[in-house]
């Protein structure tokens, strides 16, 4: 069968810790919880949950068609945040 390979990092962006004392350690509560992707603007599909901080992203999509595009991004589930999208042309 035909497959999309994507491989890349998702990370949750810290805060600066602007403290003037202490370890001074950038600060977030946020994390990626979902690698979703989808085809030709279709529903979104989770392929991977790594629910950390900084992963990084080595996914094998399967594909049913050779021609269209593919959207994939990382979502923190508890608060809704999505990343930006990367899009790739297929075919």
């Amino acid at each position: 069968g035909t497959s999309y390979r994507f491989v890349g990092r998702a990370a949750a962006q810290a805060l600066p810790n602007r403290n003037s004392s202490g370890p001074q350690n950038n600060i977030t509560l946020n994390t990626v919880d979902r690698i979703e992707y989808r085809i030709n603007g279709g529903a979104w599909t989770t392929i991977a949950t790594p629910r950390v901080y900084e992963t990084n992203v080595d996914i094998t999509i399967p594909l049913t068609s050779a021609t269209g595009s593919i959207e994939i991004r990382a979502v923190d589930a508890d608060l809704g945040i999505t990343s930006n999208l990367f899009q790739g042309v297929l075919g």
